[in-house]
């Protein structure tokens, strides 16, 4: 899976959640944004239940300073945010632990649409003047591609992913999910005896 380039031209002109001024920059300075997990690079993609690192590599030859702060704010389903914070110096990556990303997402349910609230991660990169360098977000989305599910068929757990700049909440369609909202089966002999029938539910 390709890591993503975010160019800084995009964003340069966006101050930091800090309220520290934008600096300058020219096309070709850039970060690359990565998840790893143990030795493999994920891309923007991530496996709920494994530890996941956050690494922001800057392109030095692209940058005049010498030290640079990465701050994200990890922000959970259940609406709780985790701040993270990293200082390196000329020649290094900022690596940040994001752990297992395993809590499940919310769903909501408005006038008659289905709501997906998976985590988010709002990253700012700062000189040490607090000069804004980087400013961008990314949400957990949903599938990439369409599968053909029936109603109540199973989905399977899969790998989840971080697209920029989305919603804090994206529309859920069952077809493209990782895991469903909700899911029931009745079984043969309930319907031999409906009045015998009960709802069990479970959730992790």
């Amino acid at each position: 899976m390709s890591t993503l380039r975010i160019t800084m031209a995009a964003v340069a002109l966006s101050a930091c959640t800090s309220g520290g001024p934008a600096m300058a920059s020219s096309l070709d300075q850039a970060f690359v944004t990565s998840i790893q997990s143990g030795d493999e690079d994920l891309g923007m993609a991530f496996l709920p239940g494994r530890e996941h690192l956050l690494r922001v590599a800057p392109e030095w030859s692209s940058l005049a300073v010498d030290r640079i702060e990465v701050v994200v704010d990890k922000l959970l389903p259940d609406g709780r945010c985790v701040l993270l914070q990293s200082s390196v110096d000329r020649g290094a990556a900022a690596t940040l632990p994001l752990g297992p990303l395993c809590m499940p997402p919310v769903f909501q349910f408005e006038a008659g649409v289905v709501y997906r609230r998976g985590y988010s991660l709002d990253i700012r990169v700062r000189d040490t003047e607090g000069r804004c360098l980087l400013s961008q977000s990314f949400t957990q989305g949903i599938g990439k591609t369409a599968t053909r599910r029936g109603a109540g068929d199973a989905v399977p757990a899969g790998v989840e992913h971080f697209v920029p700049d989305a919603a804090r909440r994206l529309v859920y369609l069952h077809q493209y999910g990782v895991e469903a909202a909700s899911s029931f089966s009745t079984a043969s002999r309930a319907l031999r005896s409906p009045r015998r029938a009960r709802t069990l539910t479970s959730s992790w």
